[in-house]
């Protein structure tokens, strides 16, 4: 479903929970289906908080329904207690129901890690993915291997962001290793992680590969306006990283366009803007990285999301990087002091994903004559040269 569809989908799902009722027990799947695609169109929408409501109210529908199938299995006399309900300990191990019930749940569980990182709530959203992993691996059948893949893509973004390339790595691997439909969304956006993953650990060789395969994937599925995008965003990202900046311009432009298509008012397109403000500031093009970066503050504002947000990060890297073109460098300092704040507190402070800042505060020192400070960065960032990312597993 694309973005421009959500109001549509949020209308139609709302409509039919009003059909539906009140009259079904807390067991009716009809609502928890409903709920699940309530929340979906809130999160392609943008609307993140309304997406974790509709998929916790999802979930508290199963928990009723596993609380009292719990009841009916124990013995005579014994019931699971509050504290003993699926939902809030690791349970379904020890008091599994049916393999659909769990399916539905791993379900609702992927949906809500998904809302979550995007809220920024990295760990919230890793034990999300963690459960929807563990559930959908309690029947082990073929028609669950979807739900197992995505649970570890989602806890391979989520050690993305956190900096733990060979984690994300591995739990990317893990997932590549179901047998998925080459043709997929879900293939192809996995394929896509894998490069941003191989882009970010300079290792380019490996990301263009996995580019060109996921490129030859979609042409049997342009209708996927999202992933598209986003496949012109990782090659523009890889050329910018290797200086070819004509590149990094045409995909970074239609990565823009796509963008406005597929995720409107989404604050994932936030990123997306402020690289293209970067791609054009390396060109001198500085009003148009000026148009970018500020709208790219703009939606990132108008999210609701915290300023510790990544995505705050990546604004003010080119925000910064356009201040300190047009010789603003108080400007310039602030921004990539911000984005350094950020980063720091998600990365610790000696990720090499640092370096691009501390080279952003290292120009301003030395443009502003203050030779000690330049000197202290310079060596600090020396140190990062000896913790380069990590390497890939061949």
């Amino acid at each position: 479903m694309c973005i421009r569809d959500s109001d549509g989908a949020e209308e139609a799902c709302r409509l039919a929970l009003d059909l539906v009722g009140e009259a079904p027990g807390a067991d009716d799947c009809t609502v928890r289906s409903l709920l699940n695609d309530l929340a979906w169109a809130h999160q392609r929408a943008g609307d993140l908080e309304g997406a974790e409501r509709s998929f916790r109210d999802a979930l508290s529908i199963h928990e009723q329904y596993r609380d009292m199938a719990a009841a009916l299995a124990a013995p005579s006399g014994v019931g699971p207690g509050a504290q003993q309900s699926p939902y809030r300990a690791p349970s379904p191990k020890e008091n599994a129901t049916s393999g659909g019930l769990d399916r539905a749940v791993a379900h609702s569980l992927v949906g809500l890690g998904w809302t979550l990182f995007e809220l920024g709530r990295v760990a919230d959203a890793d034990a999300a993915f963690g459960r929807a992993l563990m559930l959908a691996s309690l029947s082990g059948g073929p028609e669950d291997t979807s739900l197992r893949a995505e649970a570890l893509r989602g806890q391979g973004t989520v050690a993305f962001e956190l900096g733990r390339y060979a984690d994300a790595d591995r739990c990317y691997r893990r997932a590549a290793d179901a047998p998925l439909a080459c043709d997929t969304p879900q293939s192809i956006a996995l394929l896509l992680d894998r490069a941003w993953l191989a882009c970010t650990c300079g290792e380019d060789p490996r990301a263009e590969g996995l580019l060109v395969e996921a490129e030859r994937r979609l042409r049997n599925s342009p209708s996927h306006v999202s992933l598209v995008g986003a496949l012109h965003a990782v090659w523009a990202e890889l050329r910018r990283r290797q200086g070819n900046d004509k590149e990094a311009h045409k995909h970074s432009q239609r990565a823009v366009v796509l963008a406005e298509e597929a995720l409107a008012e989404h604050p994932r397109r936030a990123s997306v803007l402020a690289l293209a403000a970067r791609v054009h500031v390396s060109r001198s093009e500085l009003t148009a990285a000026e148009r970018y970066g500020r709208r790219a503050l703009e939606l990132l504002r108008g999210s609701g999301l915290p300023q510790t947000h990544a995505r705050f990060a990546e604004v003010s890297i080119a925000m910064g990087e356009l201040h300190a073109a047009r010789g603003h460098w108080g400007a310039a300092e602030e921004a990539f002091r911000t984005a350094l704040e950020v980063r720091e507190s998600r990365l610790g402070p000696e990720h090499p994903e640092l370096d691009e800042i501390l080279e952003g505060l290292t120009g301003v020192y030395e443009a502003t004559g203050r030779t000690a400070e330049q000197a202290d960065l310079q060596q600090r960032r020396d140190a990062l040269l000896h913790a380069q990312p990590e390497e890939l597993a061949s």
